[in-house]
């Protein structure tokens, strides 16, 4: 329908064209003016429309208007700077004055629904296109991943997601610069989505969270994560540079009842693997902290990793040399892999834990820990070179036992047959608290311990631990003597009393199974016994001791030597 007025002079009124189902084809696409058809094209629109084209001049001086609507009739569009195909589309393109609308499309691809606007329009920097996406129920499929940008593909392809996803994305296009800008929300549905890392196979199940893409940045606040029983949380982003590689940070990271089984394991890069199937860790453990990953654009190319965590053990356990169990409290790391060694170095804050039944408590120090090798106290200070030390003396590594202060020092070379060595002191530590829970029914011993070890071994057997080692007593009471005996006191120029030995001082080495002692002297008032011995760790004892008149102090060496030698003959034990 035409309405013209003027015609062969000043032109102008009005002309409607109405359509049912014009083809989306080339010699639509040729109709458009050049800037529109463009962008028209960079959509491959397919399928038919429904035209409603009306254009007028209302006075010879007055522009031309345009108005077009269009009723989209079950179309298909492929975006080509983000090829995801959205098929059976309905919805409304409104053109006013070369002003583009994009009302209430509807779409889906396979069982995804698509819901889009958007405009077209002119703007300083030139002709602007902006489309929002909202989808539903969207496969992460590789018609996806085939949708993104090269460096973004690599990205997916190191992280290999699968499951169904919602997301939400603005799309903003300038035609005379050729920039493109994509920002997109993603909403993981939880019950179906996973990762499964190329480089590290851990796979991470019932993702959920939020994750928001612009331009090469990734950001996600609170993403959460499942595997089996070990609950993953973190923030943090991602950077992907032009060349293709990229950079995670997590920040905020949480791993809970994280335990060292053969998923775990095999996940870990070949070094670090060594080192933690060296101590064999068990039990479950808590991270807290940071963690920093980098990787290349190539798949072949190496990850290099930086963290800042606190481990929290609880009733774990390790094997690093001697066996630990029930492991209670924490442990900070700061540390590296470059690709190629991985180093670490932290500070110990446990509550307590068991060796050999024995219980060690408030236990701190510094540990080191890399591919080669476990220090713990003065041996973290000790492997600095002169330049890289600090000006804080070297600590040892500080624990509760049997109520006194043990102090020690601790080496562990990792590999197949783990070697190991221990230096270690314990000062003012109770007999009494030692009897009690090593000695069935001891109860009345009191006293002060003093004891150093020194101990080198390979792997968890005893057969190959040497050593030595001493124990004094102070302050002792050892044994009530019976009364004749106590008698004997009269020969002692000190107060009578009737403990039979208040001092004691044991020398020993350590050989496989067994221990020898040296030198075993028990001092008394009424006697003191001196002798020597071995045990095994069956605790079969073989000993002999002969006995001294009062503490073996007197003066003259000839006495001494005369009494010492009637004792031996009067008493042997």
């Amino acid at each position: 329908d035409a309405e013209l007025v003027e015609v062969l002079n000043s032109p102008h009124g009005w002309m409607r064209v109405q359509s049912d189902a014009i083809p989306l084809d080339e010699k639509l696409l040729v109709a458009l003016p050049d800037g529109s058809q463009k962008v028209v094209r960079s959509l491959q629109p397919q399928g038919t429309i429904r035209v409603d084209y009306r254009i007028w001049r209302e006075r010879p001086e007055s522009p031309l208007q345009k108005h077009l609507v269009v009723e989209l009739n079950r179309c298909a569009l492929r975006f080509d700077k983000f090829p995801y195909p959205v098929r059976n589309i309905r919805g409304v393109i409104e053109m006013q004055d070369d002003r583009w609308q994009f009302r209430d499309l509807e779409g889906n691809n396979e069982a995804g629904k698509v819901y889009a606007s958007g405009r077209l329009e002119s703007r300083q920097e030139g002709r602007e296109f902006r489309l929002t996406l909202q989808a539903i129920n969207i496969p992460l499929e590789s018609e996806l991943r085939d949708a993104l940008a090269p460096n973004v593909r690599r990205l997916w392809e190191d992280l290999r997601p699968r499951g169904v996803v919602d997301l939400s994305t603005e799309i903003r296009y300038l035609a005379e610069k050729k920039t493109l800008s994509v920002a997109t929300r993603i909403r993981p549905q939880a019950n179906t989505t996973a990762i499964h890392p190329v480089r590290f196979p851990y796979r991470m199940d019932k993702l959920r969270g939020e994750i928001v893409y612009r331009d090469g940045h990734v950001s996600f606040d609170r993403l959460e994560a499942e595997h089996g029983d070990v609950r993953i949380g973190t923030a943090g982003d991602c950077e992907i540079l032009p060349d293709g590689r990229w950079l995670l940070r997590l920040s905020g990271l949480s791993v809970d009842r994280l335990r060292f089984d053969r998923d775990l394991v095999q996940a870990l890069p070949g070094k670090l693997k060594k080192a933690l199937a060296g101590l064999n860790p068990t039990g479950l453990f808590n991270l807290r902290g940071s963690l920093d990953l980098e990787g290349g654009a190539r798949a072949d190319e190496r990850i290099e990793a930086a963290w800042d965590v606190h481990v929290g053990f609880h009733q774990a356990g390790i094997e690093c040399g001697v066996k630990l169990d029930d492991l209670h409290g924490n442990l900070s790391l700061v540390g590296r892999y470059d690709g190629a060694r991985t180093t670490s170095q932290g500070e110990l804050d446990l509550d307590s834990l068991i060796y050999k039944d024995f219980q060690f408590t408030q236990i701190t120090g510094p540990v080191w820990i890399d591919d080669d090798q476990v220090l713990l106290g003065s041996w973290v200070e000790r492997r600095r070179t002169p330049d890289q030390r600090s000006s804080l003396r070297a600590r040892p590594v500080t624990a509760t036992v049997f109520d006194g202060v043990l102090q020690g020092d601790v080496w562990i070379a990792l590999g197949p047959v783990p070697r190991w060595g221990l230096h270690a002191t314990l000062n003012r530590a109770e007999l009494a608290r030692c009897a009690q829970e090593v000695l069935t029914g001891q109860k009345s011993l009191q006293g002060k311990v003093y004891a150093t070890v020194d101990l080198r071994g390979a792997g968890p057997s005893t057969n190959a631990m040497v050593g030595h080692g001493s124990i004094r007593l102070e302050s002792a009471d050892v044994y009530e003597l019976p009364l004749m005996i106590a008698l004997l006191k009269i020969l002692s120029v000190r107060t009578p009393d009737r403990n039979a030995f208040s001092k004691s001082d044991i020398r020993f080495r350590v050989e496989g199974q067994h221990v020898y002692f040296d030198q075993i002297d028990f001092g008394g008032d009424a006697i003191s016994l001196l002798g020597k011995g071995e045990m095994d760790f069956q605790q079969n004892v073989r000993m002999t001791f002969h006995a001294i008149v009062g503490r073996g102090e007197l003066g003259l060496p000839m006495l001494k030597q005369v009494v010492g030698g009637a004792s031996q003959q009067i008493m042997l034990i």
